[in-house]
């Protein structure tokens, strides 16, 4: 039997039964975010509408990126009653893995952009939300503001999709994303690290709040969230102190 056993975030909401079986044996269970992306921003009527998963989770000891990101977790818990006798434990950013491609050489005059990308409306039924902001006309109009100050100050954009699985990204999406290549951008679809990416571009933008902000914030490049709605508040504690 392990001394701990992790899990992502993505368990947060289903604990399996053969842990409380390893905790009752002095085995410790620990879920960890990698992402700080599991709220949306402030809705138009006010309300910040967390996810139904965080109603469910009643593990021992998460593992968080920072004091205001355990603070919108503690929330977000609160708001859907789950039980609050957790441990918090601030250790930083997470970094993802890769499958080894990475980006070989710096590239110059390139912007790196990072979205969130729109799921099918199958998927975003099931996660319980009255208000999606990552819906297909937001994030089209994310990327199409970008190609327009693209095109007017000339320079080189690189994408990284959030979503390359085909079966999960809207169709609509899918074929606007070729249209941008065809237009001159670079799309990633490969699990190439976003440090990488970051690292080897000039400056980065991401829709709020993907979580690759905080990275290229924390390295000391230049990032800023970009809201091409005009309802994402400057001071939304989401932000985590990325300039939006």
């Amino acid at each position: 039997i392990a001394r701990e056993y992790l899990f992502t975030h993505e368990f947060c909401n289903y604990k399996p039964l053969w842990t409380f079986a390893a905790e009752a044996r002095g085995s410790k269970t620990k879920i960890f975010f990698y992402s700080t992306n599991s709220f949306g921003p402030i809705s138009k009527d006010g309300l910040r509408y967390f996810p139904l998963y965080l109603a469910n989770c009643n593990w021992k000891e998460y593992l968080v990126w920072s004091q205001e990101h355990k603070s919108l977790l503690v929330d977000g818990m609160k708001s859907n009653n789950a039980r609050l006798s957790s441990t918090f434990n601030i250790v930083g950013s997470i970094p993802f893995v890769d499958d080894g491609q990475g980006i070989k050489k710096y590239l110059h005059n390139t912007v790196s952009v990072f979205d969130v990308s729109p799921a099918r409306p199958s998927f975003q039924s099931t996660l319980g939300l009255p208000w999606i902001y990552y819906s297909l006309e937001t994030v089209k109009s994310f990327l199409q503001d970008i190609d327009d100050y693209r095109k007017s100050m000339g320079f080189d954009v690189l994408l990284k999709l959030k979503r390359p699985t085909k079966n999960l990204i809207s169709k609509s999406y899918r074929n606007f994303i070729l249209e941008l290549e065809h237009r001159g951008w670079t799309v990633i679809y490969d699990q190439v690290p976003p440090i990488d990416i970051i690292t080897k571009t000039d400056a980065s933008i991401h829709i709020p709040f993907t979580s690759t902000a905080n990275f290229a914030a924390a390295m000391g490049k230049k990032c800023v969230y970009y809201d091409p709605t005009g309802r994402v508040q400057s001071d939304d504690a989401a932000t985590l102190g990325v300039d939006l």
